[in-house]
């Protein structure tokens, strides 16, 4: 098993095991950044500036999602983001780069279903309908 190989294994590990106990302010807290930064065109700007396209692509693509390591999320959310989403959620700055590694794949995944970049009004409503269902099951 190669180096990445098992990088990967550990990820995925430690993704299952989050997204098992997601905290939902966190969800929704990244849900509303990416509303208020430029929504998911935004964010793939970003990723593309770091060196990391291919990265939010294979999200964002009908295929299997590629990893991401805390570190390259830290450097491409801003301080300030990583504060309010810290504040938010209850996490503390240091850990929040590791749970968003594991979960903001799968957010990106579930918001472009169709391996596509939905427009803003479409990504509004999906939006709109997750926080209704998580309302619902509260």
């Amino acid at each position: 098993m190669g180096l990445f190989d098992e990088f990967a294994k550990q990820v995925a590990k430690a993704a299952q095991a989050f997204a098992e106990n997601t905290n939902p302010e966190l969800a929704s807290g990244i849900l509303e950044m990416l509303q208020q930064r430029g929504g998911l065109d935004g964010l793939v700007r970003r990723f593309q500036e770091h060196g990391l396209g291919d990265v939010i692509g294979s999200w964002v693509s009908a295929g299997p999602n590629r990893p991401i390591t805390p570190d390259d999320l830290a450097r491409i959310l801003d301080p300030e983001q990583l504060a309010e989403l810290s504040r938010r959620a209850g996490i503390a700055v240091s850990r929040l780069p590791e749970a968003l590694a594991g979960l903001m794949p799968t957010i990106v995944d579930r918001l472009t279903p169709d391996g596509e970049m939905p427009d803003p009004y479409r990504l509004l409503r999906m939006v709109t309908s997750l926080f209704r269902s998580d309302r619902a099951s509260s």
